[in-house]
């Protein structure tokens, strides 16, 4: 390609798109960008953007954007030669593959393609990446710990003088094994949540800089690809020649030069190409003549559309021969591909990587249609109740669409709802304040197997849910969503179309025991019960400062509770029920504070910097990166609200809970009815497992890695 700088598609190219009626010295085409009409341009003055190219003569080192023209010089008596080649002549492997492995890489639109890619997905992955559940969830579910952990364990053994634990199979051995897990996949989680908030600066740096262009990327690229063994033997397997336009309407020039044709017919910039799907790679050098190559031994496949598909893979315009109507047709088509094809790869890639996703098919919601209404201990006006109750179901069948209310089965208007709750039995919510809007409207259970659910409305709280412009009707709608919510939460679990005993069992880690599942449900629901309302329980701040006061006193009391480790049986057995029961109590209350944290887009941490006593405690238990872990699992909890609860997240909790007790030295295991039992050697302690394994994640992780990332973008 001569000139003094490099052009958008090679001159040798446009020149077999020339106009008829252009001279020889001056040639010229058709230029047919999307959003703007054909015209008529220069072959040497057309493209030309010194944005991406190097001067070759100027007294500057050579580039390899100029070792990439060289080579291309060399093909160009080739093109020449080619274009007047009668229909399926052969020709040369070598110089068709150099050809179009330079030409699909060089191109404006594949530069520019690269930088869109970039631009997409660079951002959302880096924002998927910053959690550090993403590479646990990977870690915890692959073999490839095993060994690890089991060299971890033997050093850990070893050190507190207990290798017979290996052996025996015990349940503390199993237990230690899970504690190495979980410490492993903390710390190693939390090095890999830093390192990518720091390639996130990198990426936004990179994106914001005036030197990051498709230009330095792209060379960058091509610095490893041009000489790559893989994609040149690729090409020179291919069997290449000339075929001619069998049809009446003459072929194109796009911007990304070279097509591949996939075996289901359709097309893509060579860039894009798939090997493994692909038919055919094409490059056309005139309106009546392509180069094609196929896999040895393979038919010319059908490229009767080849003008259309052309225009559909350019990126920004193409080039014809003249300005014909049937080329304007085609001009709404371009970028078409392109766009389909990052999107595309977009959505795959983060599927691939993103295993939380939460928007799978469920079961469709059952919907309610009728609900009785019973009034206790008022006087009111039957046509009045008619009114009150039609807008009331108006409203509650409007939120029946995205929550399950098939065991909601009454609505009750009544004067006083907490006397009717009957002081708060069969409620999670404790005695209510004058000033609590659970005055107002609240749901209770009825029945003790298969429980049905009653929602209880004031009868001022009904009056302004059925009148639009009642001045507390947001208000109301709100409350009442809250409670329908918090119904769906519990008619979930038991709706997922098996029985309740398969679904318990499904719930239930083996290694923990029934007990674990029942306070981690009971944490799972206090969790979904609170966001859903802790806004709008009160009217002001307070409650959320009382959430914040149970959640210290818990920590307190579990910090606090003697462990079962001396007297006889019946005094450890009584030591074990109290630190279960402390624990169970600390999870409960952890669930609630990050259900009021997250509601009101409070940091977690803010509460607890600001009291020095939960920061002691906090500290002194190492449960700063617990607590960060479990909000992340109860926001991934959250993400479903409105589909059936999975035994997953279940099961999750359980995990924390177990969390709990190696904070204490103590270790969970489902005998003696479910009793905490402490290791054998007391020595063998949580913060000193982690704090061995920290050790080692380092080397898993280079120190330098982000920087030499930004060496390479920037």
């Amino acid at each position: 390609m001569a000139g003094s700088y490099q052009h958008y598609l090679q001159q040798m190219l446009q020149s077999g798109f020339r106009c008829s009626d252009s001279g020889k010295r001056y040639p010229s085409v058709w230029v047919f960008p999307k959003l703007d009409d054909p015209f008529r341009r220069r072959i040497e003055k057309f493209g030309g953007d010194k944005e991406f190219y190097s001067p070759v003569s100027a007294g500057l080192a050579s580039t390899l954007d100029d070792k990439i023209t060289r080579w291309e010089a060399k093909r160009q008596s080739d093109v020449r030669e080619w274009r007047n080649l009668p229909n399926g002549s052969s020709v040369s492997s070598d110089a068709a593959a150099q050809l179009v492995g330079l030409t699909g890489m060089r191109t404006k639109a594949a530069r520019q393609s690269i930088r869109a890619a970039m631009q997409e997905y660079i951002p959302a992955f880096a924002k998927m990446l910053q959690e550090p559940d993403i590479l646990m969830t990977y870690l915890d579910e692959g073999a490839s710990l095993d060994g690890f952990l089991k060299t971890a364990m033997e050093q850990e053994l070893k050190f507190s003088g207990q290798p017979s634990f290996i052996e025996s199979g015990s349940d503390e051995f199993h237990a230690l094994l899970r504690m190495l897990r979980y410490a492993l996949l903390e710390s190693l989680g939390h090095r890999f949540s830093e390192l990518l908030s720091e390639l996130d600066q990198v990426f936004s740096k990179a994106l914001n800089s005036e030197t990051f262009d498709a230009s330095s990327l792209h060379g960058k690229l091509l610095a490893g690809l041009i000489d790559d063994g893989s994609a040149r033997s690729d090409l020179l397997a291919l069997e290449w020649s000339i075929v001619g336009n069998e049809t009446s309407i003459p072929w194109i020039l796009p911007d990304c030069a070279v097509l591949s044709l996939n075996q289901n017919g359709t097309y893509n910039p060579f860039l894009f190409g798939e090997k493994d799907t692909r038919a055919a790679i094409l490059l056309p050098l005139t309106p009546q003549r392509i180069l094609i190559g196929v896999a040895r031994d393979s038919p010319i496949p059908e490229i009767s559309d080849f003008t259309k598909a052309a225009a559909s893979c350019s990126q920004e315009f193409f080039i014809a021969p003249e300005n014909a109507p049937e080329f304007k047709q085609f001009r709404d088509l371009i970028g078409s591909v392109e766009h389909d094809e990052i999107t595309e790869g977009l959505q795959k890639a983060l599927s691939q990587i993103d295993p939380l996703s939460t928007t799978g098919e469920s079961d469709p919601i059952p919907m309610r249609h009728d609900l009785n209404v019973q009034v206790l201990g008022l006087n009111i006006d039957e046509a009045e109740l008619v009114i009150i109750a039609k807008n009331l179901g108006s409203v509650i069948f409007e939120l029946g669409q995205e929550f399950d209310l098939s065991r909601l089965n009454k609505i009750t208007l009544c004067a006083n709802v907490s006397e009717q709750i009957g002081a708060g039995e069969n409620s999670p919510i404790q005695k209510y304040s004058e000033t609590d809007y659970r005055n107002l409207l609240m749901w209770k259970e009825v029945g003790d197997g298969d429980l049905s659910y009653t929602l209880l409305f004031h009868i001022n709280a009904a009056k302004a849910l059925a009148d639009e412009e009642n001045s507390d009707y947001d208000v109301v709608r709100q409350l009442t969503a809250q409670c329908i919510a918090q119904i769906h939460n519990r008619t979930v679990l038991a709706s997922t179309g098996s029985s309740l005993s398969s679904l318990l069992e499904a719930c239930t880690d083996e290694n923990l025991g029934p007990w674990a599942r029942d306070v981690a449900m009971k944490g799972g629901l206090i969790f979904m019960d609170t966001f859903s309302g802790c806004r709008i329980a009160t009217a002001d701040n307070q409650y959320v400062l009382s959430v914040v006061e149970q959640f210290k006193d818990a920590l307190a009391t579990f910090s606090q509770a003697e462990l079962p480790n001396c007297g006889d049986e019946n005094q450890r057995n009584s030591a074990a029920e109290a630190l279960s029961a402390a624990a169970a109590d600390l999870l409960c209350s952890a669930c609630r504070y990050l259900a009021a944290c997250q509601s009101s887009s409070l940091s977690r941490f803010q509460f607890i910097n600001a009291d020095r006593s939960l920061k002691t405690g906090m500290e002194d238990l190492e449960l700063h990166e617990w607590l960060d872990r479990l909000d992340f699992d109860l926001s991934r909890m959250r993400v479903g609200f409105n589909s059936p609860m999975q035994p997953e997240p279940i099961i999750t909790l359980q995990r924390h809970l177990e969390r709990l007790f190696w904070a204490r030295g103590a270790v969970l295991i489902p005998r003696d009815g479910g009793y905490i039992l402490p290791f054998a050697d007391p020595t063998i302690t949580y913060s000193k497992v982690a704090s061995h394994l920290q050790k080692g994640i380092n080397e898993l992780i280079p120190n330098d890695l982000s920087e030499q990332l930004e060496k390479m973008l920037i």
